[in-house]
């Protein structure tokens, strides 16, 4: 029979222990980017694919590459390194303080800006009147951090608003199918040197009927072990739920078409995207049309 040894009383005693209460795991951006670490290269290798096949990338020029919510800019960085052009947003300050220096320390180029999601323009991100976005992304379910569909609305159309003529923009996103989606749990874990993340999460879907039905809660328990601590951290924020046509109806609304759906390899679904009913699912999305979508803003430019 296999044996366990438990730790050993030393070990225990010379490990402090803190409890963070409702906290704001978007303010400790190390324990985050340990956490979400594992993948990234694959992740990247997938973007890449994307652009090659969706973009017209030819792997002898460099892309230009954006984030919004790209939190610690984990997948800039590997970009920044491959030689892209990178572009990050989030509205975070410890995150992007935290992506800053890891740029810095690893000697990369990338431009990293503090803004809302909801409203930016080519200025902002620092492109000139001659420069585009040849691949956007956003990956893992951010966009649902957004509250409201009109938020999502204007971020969508802010960012295709910068897309190159062959450019795209990929959205991750889980849709939902109200009244059948249960409760889940998740457990994930990154270590790096001798600190160990472990995240318990929790899902909670909106009551069907209820004025929470769009909304998914999201209950995260962090533990963060270290040789000398052994840290507690419970952060808890809501999601937006989307159905299939709630989705559509998104997009249409945003002046976007989806010309494809594929995984975090960049290889294409099968099935049609019409019938995409529940579920992840990476959208790869482009304007309309010149006369639906939004027009390429020039600095300066106020939008209604």
């Amino acid at each position: 029979m296999p044996q366990t040894t438990a730790p050993s009383k030393r070990s225990t005693r010379s490990r402090r222990v803190r409890f963070i209460e409702d906290a704001d795991w978007y303010e400790h951006p190390r324990w985050y980017d340990i956490l979400h670490a594992q993948g990234t290269t694959g992740e990247v290798h997938g973007l890449e694919a994307i652009a090659r096949k969706w973009c017209a990338w030819d792997s002898r020029r460099a892309l230009t590459l954006f984030e919004p919510a790209c939190g610690t800019a984990r997948h800039l960085r590997i970009a920044a390194a491959r030689g892209h052009r990178v572009i990050g947003l989030d509205q975070a300050r410890p995150m992007l303080a935290y992506a800053q220096r890891a740029f810095v320390r690893r000697e990369l180029s990338g431009t990293l800006v503090q803004a809302d999601m909801r409203s930016f323009d080519a200025k902002t991100l620092g492109l000139g009147r001659a420069e585009s976005i040849d691949l956007a992304f956003c990956p893992v379910n951010s966009i649902r951090h957004l509250s409201t569909d009109a938020d999502v609305i204007a971020h969508i159309r802010a960012t295709l608003a910068l897309l190159s003529p062959r450019g795209v923009y990929a959205i991750g996103i889980g849709l939902t199918a109200y009244g059948v989606e249960q409760p889940s749990e998740d457990v994930w874990t990154g270590a790096r040197g001798r600190c160990r993340v472990t995240q318990v999460v929790q899902y909670l879907p909106g009551a069907p009927g209820s004025p929470s039905e769009r909304t998914e809660r999201v209950i995260s328990h962090l533990t963060i072990m270290t040789p000398s601590r052994e840290t507690h951290m419970d952060h808890t924020y809501d999601l937006r739920r989307y159905d299939a046509s709630q989705w559509r109806s998104i997009l249409k609304r945003a002046g976007a078409q989806t010309i494809a759906l594929v995984d975090e390899t960049g290889g294409t679904l099968d099935g049609s995207v019409d019938l995409f009913e529940a579920g992840y699912a990476i959208f790869l999305l482009r304007a309309c049309d010149s006369a639906s979508a939004p027009q390429r803003r020039t600095p300066g430019h106020r939008s209604k």
